[in-house]
């Protein structure tokens, strides 16, 4: 496996609970940066970011909605607070659903717009103007799937969720 020699680098993962979120919490981590656990379930943040102390590294939990301006500007904060800078957000944050399109009802298309296209938007949003302001960039990465690539077909029930996937590719 390479080594991406991270050491001294700063990163945000949001959806870091549980997961793909928490392999790549824990991979940044083994890596030698500094991790921000974002979740929204609390217990599970903490319990990756204890994982990374426990293991030798530097992390703390923070509970973000990724849906909430407010939420993500004070977790970007709470990061330079803590440990100087941000280099890396890894948007990972995201929920799924499975309904054929002609099916699938109002709040679930606003749920998956909000968590998986828009929260994109508000954590790239803030990381980046972060990241400009230290002068020294840094690197935003949008975990989506597959079917935010592809269009999935009349007769595959993720209508909805590849569009919010396609949303964060776009990003």
């Amino acid at each position: 496996m390479p080594r991406y020699e991270l050491d001294g680098k700063i990163a945000i993962v949001t959806g870091g609970g549980r997961g793909i979120g928490r392999a790549i919490a824990l991979r940044l981590a083994r890596e030698g940066a500094s991790v921000a656990v974002a979740d929204l379930n609390e217990t599970n943040a903490a319990g990756v970011a204890q994982e990374i102390v426990d293991a030798g590294g530097n992390a703390f939990a923070f509970r973000v909605d990724v849906t909430r301006k407010a939420d993500v500007e004070q977790m970007v904060r709470e990061t330079v607070s803590r440990f100087g800078r941000l280099d890396i957000l890894v948007n990972n944050a995201g929920i799924g659903a499975v309904a054929p399109l002609l099916d699938t009802d109002e709040a679930t298309w606003d749920a998956l717009m909000n968590v998986n296209a828009k929260g994109v938007l508000l954590c790239s949003q803030a990381a980046a103007r972060q990241m400009i302001a230290q002068g020294s960039g840094g690197r935003i990465i949008n975990n989506a799937s597959g079917a935010g690539k592809i269009a999935p077909g009349k007769d595959t029930p993720l209508g909805a969720y590849a569009a919010s996937k396609h949303a964060a590719v776009a990003l």
